[in-house]
């Protein structure tokens, strides 16, 4: 279980979930600082607090409204965020048809 925060890596496989620091991909994208800052500064990375892209994929509770847990890209196995799972059941799922 995590404190809400996306791991650095997987607990199930070790799979690196970073996936760069948000400045430096707009930077080499646009090759103009100002307008990597401002695009970073969008994503709320700033010199102080420089966020970096995650390649883990949140999964939604319409129950609580919020990212419940994640899922590893890689092992596709689900990482718990608040202790408790998300993922939709089979009668769930086949109640939203």
């Amino acid at each position: 279980m995590h404190d809400g925060f996306p791991p650095k890596n997987c607990p199930h496989c070790n799979a690196l979930l970073d996936d760069g620091d948000i400045y430096e991909h707009y930077l080499k994208e646009y090759g103009d600082e100002k307008k990597a800052l401002e695009t970073a500064g969008d994503f709320g990375w700033t010199k102080e607090d420089p966020h970096h892209f995650s390649r883990i994929m949140g999964i939604y509770s319409y129950v609580t409204d919020r990212c419940e847990s994640w899922e590893c890209p890689d092992c596709k196995k689900e990482i718990i965020r608040y202790g408790k799972s998300y993922r939709p059941t089979k009668l769930c799922a086949e109640s939203l048809d």
